[in-house]
């Protein structure tokens, strides 16, 4: 088999990965609310164990507004004011 060498896994960058509260204060809401988005799918989470990891990259594209299913959002997106 052809094997990857071990120092190309030390040029790839890595994503932080947060906990439901420490995203919670990075976006100024309850974890409760962290919870909420989990639940309805607003906010892709991976659950280790008991608990509920979000890397940055979702977080970022939370606050950008990114869809974050993968599905293309239907509702047109408001122009910010020049």
């Amino acid at each position: 088999m052809n094997e990857i060498p071990a120092d190309v896994f030390l040029c790839m960058p890595i994503d932080p990965v947060y906990t439901v509260k420490e995203c919670a204060e990075k976006l100024k809401v309850t974890e409760r609310t962290i919870l909420e988005l989990i639940r309805k799918k607003k906010l892709r989470a991976v659950k280790v164990g008991r608990e509920y990891r979000i890397t940055e990259s979702v977080i970022n594209g939370f606050i950008e507004g990114t869809p974050q299913t993968g599905e293309i959002s239907t509702k047109p997106r408001k122009k910010r004011p020049s």
